[in-house]
């Protein structure tokens, strides 16, 4: 991902915009797939799909996951510096830690086979946005339902 064509958190717009806008946070319903991924460094909740055109990745704490989400476990998780840097990226929006990291060969990887479960969920979701390009958007979600 150009450094260029990326955007961070903390773009000023309206409250809450489209996967394209500029708002600092997004709504959208999209068809994602979803997993648990857990190592000593990092539990994450990781939803992943495509969007718009967009490779959406939606990564977060795993508190307050609907019962039905809370014991889907992905089939395997990422490598151990990947989940660790997700783990920070989710709390930390310096653009300095969010655009120096190849999120589209994170993404290319969970949405490979092997990672997460096969089983597609239409969901929507409100999410803090915190990387933006033209195919890349990453952001971890305040809610996610199943609709």
């Amino acid at each position: 991902m150009s450094d260029s064509h990326s955007k961070s958190a903390g773009s000023q717009g309206r409250w809450a915009g489209s996967l394209y806008g500029s708002a600092p946070y997004v709504r959208g319903r999209a068809v994602l797939r979803f997993g648990l991924m857990r190592d000593y460094v990092a539990e994450l909740a990781v939803f992943a799909g495509v969007a718009d055109g967009s490779k959406v990745l939606l990564v977060g704490p795993p508190e307050g996951l609907a019962p039905e989400l809370a014991g889907t476990l992905a089939i395997r998780s990422l490598d151990y510096y990947v989940l660790l840097h997700l783990s920070r990226v989710v709390g930390n929006t310096a653009p300095e830690v969010l655009d120096r990291f190849d999120y589209e060969g994170v993404l290319d990887e969970v949405l490979g086979q092997g990672v997460l479960p096969p089983k597609d969920l239409h969901v929507e979701f409100l999410a803090r946005p915190l990387v933006h390009s033209s195919s890349v958007f990453v952001a971890t979600p305040l809610y996610v339902f199943r609709v």
